[in-house]
């Protein structure tokens, strides 16, 4: 191979190597401007991802603040609903309540009517006895009885809310001095009682008996508590109606009440007896001799909503039990009068009208005047009576009435006697408080009053009253 062909063979090989060279110098700007593309591309991904994050922690947030407003919603909810879940079993405990006392209202009627027939009677029996005579410790025994019947009838109606009460203004703190001595008496002597009563005055209307009642029960309940003994606290404060829950006490009235509190340090109670410690029938006693009855603290609330208070109990295990009940505070009203009776005087010539649905009742009555020397006419309700009176108002000295007519209501009945014969006197009877509003609207009629059961001596004395009354009005 010559010089020449050498030369060329370089030449192209040098050529190639230049195509070569240049290919490479292509190839390279392709890959450098991909490379640079693909940073961008790269770039914006993540710019991209940064504000996807900082839109993620956005919604985080938002995301948090939106589930604690939901637990607050859902905790607001919870509370409404027990709120709610709370008023509903104060209100299905309250019209429990309001049934059972018109059921027991209306036994206790119907009882109150046959003690008053046994005492009547026993009652006539026991005047034609001498010291001596044989019946005549039976028949004291008999009416000992019947009073004793006639104070459960009291209990019966006090829990039922209808119940008699003679209401007068005293003061709480020197009452609950006396009760507290009658307390420290008959209490074992390793329960201590301290008594803490405010300075101010604590000035309630209500009926001093049945108050007695409640702190007596209350009391004596707290000492069951403490059988190992322990301090028994009796307090009085004036709680204004800012202080008070009235949205947790329904049957409460806004105005300024005094409140009595007696506390133990005994065992306690768990929530489910608490819940129940104001229901007839429920006890915590053991079974037997010793049980109770289950009414003690059911009657203790009656008697309290008929004085026109309201009663709580707060309690846990190991930390004693307290019972706090609250009296509207008041003035010093007047006190309620009753009517007194004077003492019996020969009987009348002219006949007594005398309106009782019950039988038994009626005979009773019927029997002691005409004992008397009263001529009797009955009428077994107010439409009878009215008949009868229509044609014998000039004769009719006097109408002797029970409230509790039941076909015919009383004021109307003496309201067409009444237009009969304006001059019209009446002798009332009925369990209920003379203040009641029903007596309250009869009340301009009526001469005298008489609380069943009465006795035969009272029933006397003040039908007595009530002609002599007439008689005098008569000169």
């Amino acid at each position: 191979m010559n010089e020449r062909d050498l030369f060329e063979r370089e030449r192209d090989v040098l050529n190639a190597a230049n195509e070569i060279l240049k290919d490479a110098e292509d190839t390279k700007s392709s890959w450098y401007a991909h490379y640079e593309k693909l940073l961008d591309e790269f770039n914006r991904v993540v710019n991209q991802s940064k504000r996807l994050i900082r839109l993620g922690d956005i919604m985080q947030s938002r995301l948090n603040r939106l589930k604690e407003q939901l637990q607050i919603e859902v905790e607001n909810h919870k509370k409404t609903q027990l709120e709610k879940e709370d008023f509903q079993t104060q209100l299905f405990h309250a019209q429990k309540m309001e049934a059972l006392g018109t059921l027991v209202g209306g036994i206790a009627h119907d009882f109150n009517n046959m003690i008053q027939a046994i005492l009547g009677y026993s009652e006539l029996l026991l005047m034609d006895k001498k010291k001596g005579d044989p019946g005549l410790e039976e028949l004291q025994n008999i009416i000992r009885t019947g009073k004793g019947g006639a104070e459960l009838v009291r209990k019966l109606l006090a829990f039922g809310q209808r119940g008699p009460t003679f209401p007068v203004s005293f003061n709480l703190n020197r009452r609950l001095i006396e009760i507290t001595k009658l307390i420290s008496r008959t209490f074992p002597s390793n329960v201590r009682i301290t008594l803490n009563l405010v300075d101010s005055p604590t000035t309630v209307l209500a009926d001093p008996v049945q108050i007695d009642q409640v702190v007596m029960n209350v009391a004596i309940n707290a000492s069951e508590a403490m059988p190992n003994g322990g301090r028994l606290y009796i307090s009085t404060d004036i709680v204004p109606a800012r202080a008070v829950n009235f949205q947790s006490n329904p049957e409460s009235k806004p105005e300024n009440y005094v409140a009595l509190s007696v506390r133990d340090t005994g065992i306690g109670m768990e929530k489910e007896v608490l819940n129940k410690v104001f229901d007839p029938f429920f006890s915590t006693k053991e079974r037997g001799a010793a049980r109770g009855t289950g009414l003690g603290l059911s009657v203790v609330q009656g008697i309290v909503n008929q004085q026109g208070g309201y009663m709580t109990c707060d309690s846990a295990p190991g930390q004693g039990t307290e019972f706090r009940v609250f009296f509207p505070a008041i003035g010093e009203p007047p006190q309620t009068e009753r009517a007194l009776a004077t003492g019996a005087t020969p009987g009348e010539s002219k006949p007594i009208l005398l309106i009782e649905e019950d039988t038994a009742v009626a005979q009773l009555l019927r029997d002691t005047l005409e004992k008397e020397g009263h001529s009797v006419l009955v009428a077994g309700d107010g439409r009878q009576a009215i008949d009868i009176y229509n044609i014998k108002k000039d004769e009719i000295s006097l109408v002797i009435l029970d409230l509790a007519l039941r076909q015919m209501s009383p004021h109307d009945c003496l309201m067409e006697m009444l237009y009969a014969n304006p001059a019209m006197k009446a002798l009332i009877l009925s369990f209920y408080d003379p203040e009641d509003q029903s007596h309250r609207e009869i009340s301009p009629f009526v001469k005298g009053f008489i609380r069943k059961p009465f006795s035969v001596t009272e029933l006397i004395e003040a039908t007595t009253e009530v002609l002599e009354s007439r008689r005098n009005e008569s000169q």
